[in-house]
């Protein structure tokens, strides 16, 4: 075992290891067999714990789809101990059935509107809907999605983006601003974009950082920053409350 100061290092082959985002990465296992994959998994959640001290969860599949849902299903299922191996049918198809179809990677909040309108609410509805309606949908990337649910291997990495975990809007100023009235205004104008953003995206948050700093070229002046962070009551796009989170994110940062 390493030292916790050792930095995790990818496999050699790189085509058997990708990264997919800052906290997510696919390894195959396919050279595996499947008495051993558990006991890896559970190996693996234990060395990462030891070397960074962040706990994790393994989701183990045929298909990189079926391996995001197991991930789901070991992050949302204390029993499972933070692992869960989707590699058998009967197994998959018993919890497909109690899982929302928004659950499963690719599928944002358009795509499950356009599915619950459809009569897909789970995703066993998904894996067993025809592909062509599918299609038509969702495009050749829900046609892909269909048959990884159904254990097919054929959804590229790439194929798929990474969901956004947040969103900035920001602007710098050509001269100092010294009145709490003009920084209310242009942060008010940074949220009304930042809902327009969000609409664009089909994305809510929970919380608006508002943040602010003094020029790092102004010679005159030590670099001076404020930021706070504003909890919303629920996720929203609505710029009516994301401006009013900002302005009382203003009034607790701003100093005379």
């Amino acid at each position: 075992m390493a030292p916790s100061s050792q930095k995790l290092e990818p496999p050699e082959n790189p085509e058997r290891f990708k990264i997919y985002s800052i906290d997510e990465s696919f390894l195959d296992l396919s050279d595996v067999s499947e008495r051993d994959r558990l006991a890896l998994a559970r190996d693996l959640r234990s060395t990462l714990r030891q070397w960074t001290g962040l706990p994790t969860c393994v989701g183990i599949g045929p298909t990189k789809t079926l391996a995001k849902l197991a991930n789901h299903i070991a992050q949302t299922v204390p029993e499972l101990g933070g692992v869960c191996d989707l590699s058998d049918e009967a197994e998959r198809a018993a919890w497909m059935v109690g899982i929302s179809v928004g659950e499963v990677w690719g599928i944002g909040r358009a795509s499950r509107a356009r599915l619950e309108a459809m009569g897909v609410d789970t995703v066993a509805d998904l894996r067993d809907l025809d592909s062509r309606p599918a299609r038509a949908s969702l495009t050749v990337v829900g046609e892909r999605i269909i048959h990884e649910l159904r254990g097919r291997a054929c959804l590229p990495l790439e194929i798929v983006p990474a969901r956004r975990k947040g969103c900035a809007v920001t602007r710098s100023f050509s001269s100092r601003i010294t009145e709490r009235t003009v920084l209310g205004q242009a942060v008010a104008a940074h949220a009304s974009r930042l809902g327009e953003k969000l609409r664009r995206d089909g994305l809510a948050v929970s919380a608006v950082t508002v943040f602010s700093h003094t020029s790092e070229h102004d010679r005159s002046d030590p670099m001076r920053s404020v930021s706070t962070v504003v909890h919303l009551p629920e996720a929203t796009n609505d710029s009516r409350h994301l401006i009013q989170a900002a302005l009382h994110g203003v009034a607790k940062t701003w100093k005379e």
